[in-house]
């Protein structure tokens, strides 16, 4: 079930829930760069675990990813990825993320892991879509996310030194992670 948020003010609040999500070519977008993200993100991380582990895992998430994210940004399309437990200070959520974010985890929580959010903003005079498609913890992602006390010593200490403020542990397998973040600007 996609919800649909219409957002009346011009600021990022959430307010009005609409369950009936109006298809949209803005939508469309928002959910192709979002799975592109999401699938080329996935697939270089799955590559660089099975041939150099975490620590590579690691280098991907930190370098990798926010030029995944860039070259996936364009004509109009901003994506990202957003955690309320962010590691990279990059991905903490603005007020529309954070309160999305709380909308998704509460979904999951009650077993609706599929919802989505959508809203039309304004913001600035200028109208946008914003979009997050959830994600959830995998099994591969424990390596660097789970339990501190079961992270190997030298990927604890290559993620201390890479994000001195990391909120991104403590998870297991199939717990709600964060969030694909899309913005779709209309002209």
């Amino acid at each position: 079930m996609l919800l649909s948020i219409l957002i009346l003010s011009a600021g990022p609040l959430l307010a009005q829930v609409d369950q009936m999500a109006v298809p949209s070519p803005e939508l469309d977008r928002a959910k192709a760069a979002a799975k592109a993200l999401s699938t080329e993100l996935m697939g270089r991380l799955m590559k660089e675990m099975k041939e150099g582990g975490p620590r590579q895992a690691v280098r991907v998430c930190a370098e990798v990813a926010p030029e995944i994210a860039r070259a996936h940004s364009k004509d109009g399309v901003t994506v990202r990825r957003v955690s309320a437990k962010w590691r990279n200070p990059a991905d903490e959520p603005d007020a529309f993320e954070a309160a999305a974010l709380a909308r998704l985890e509460a979904a999951h929580r009650e077993g609706r892991a599929s919802d989505e959010v959508s809203a039309w903003v304004e913001k600035d005079g200028r109208r946008m879509l914003r979009f997050l498609r959830p994600i959830a913890v995998g099994a591969m992602c424990l390596s660097c996310h789970g339990d501190p006390a079961a992270i190997d010593p030298e990927v604890k200490q290559l993620l201390a030194e890479k994000y001195p403020s990391d909120k991104a542990v403590g998870y297991r397998e199939g717990d709600f992670r964060g969030a694909v973040s899309v913005i779709v600007s209309v002209p």
